[in-house]
C-alpha cells in the first residue's frame, strides 16, 4: 500500500474512532437524562390534576397541598404584587396583578414601632389631652340623698 493512501487511512481510522467515542458519550448522557427524568402521568393523574386546576380553593385547601405548593401555587397566578407603605404609618396599600390582566387592591395594618407613627395619631394626642384636661377640672360634688 502506498505511503500516502497508508497516512490517509489512518486519519480516517482516528476520525472514525473518535466519532464513535463521541456517539458512545452523547448515548450514555441521553441515557442518564432519560433515567433522570420523572416517570410519566397515568391518565388518571392527569385527570386529578385536571380537576383539581378547575378548583383552585379545594387545592390550596386539600390536606396533601404543602407549603411549597402553595408557593407553587400562588407563583402560577400572580405576575406581581407592589406593596407600598403610606408614609412611615402602619396602613399598607397592596396590589395584586393576577395572570390574565385582571387586579386586586386592599389595604392592610402593619405594625409599627412607635405611636407616632400611627396614622390616627393626631386623633389619639388630642383625645388624650382632653381626657387629661378634663380630669384636672374639679368634680363637682355629688349630691347627697
Amino acid at each position: 500500500m502506498d505511503p500516502e493512501n497508508r497516512l490517509v487511512a489512518r486519519t480516517l481510522e482516528r476520525q472514525w474512532e473518535s466519532a464513535l467515542a463521541e456517539e458512545a458519550g452523547l448515548k450514555a448522557e441521553y441515557a442518564e437524562l432519560l433515567a433522570s427524568r420523572p416517570p410519566a402521568l397515568s391518565e388518571g393523574e392527569c385527570e386529578e390534576i385536571r380537576r383539581l386546576a378547575s378548583d383552585i380553593p379545594a387545592l390550596w385547601h386539600a390536606a396533601t397541598t404543602t407549603a411549597e405548593d402553595r408557593q407553587a401555587i400562588v407563583r402560577q397566578l400572580v405576575e406581581r404584587v407592589v406593596v407600598t407603605v403610606q408614609g412611615e404609618s402602619e396602613r399598607v396599600d397592596v396590589q395584586i396583578h393576577w395572570r390574565g390582566g385582571t387586579g386586586t387592591r386592599f389595604c392592610l395594618v402593619r405594625p409599627v414601632a412607635r405611636l407616632d407613627q400611627l396614622s390616627y395619631y393626631p386623633q389619639l394626642l388630642a383625645r388624650s389631652r382632653a381626657l387629661h384636661e378634663a380630669e384636672a377640672t374639679p368634680m363637682p360634688p355629688l349630691p347627697n340623698n
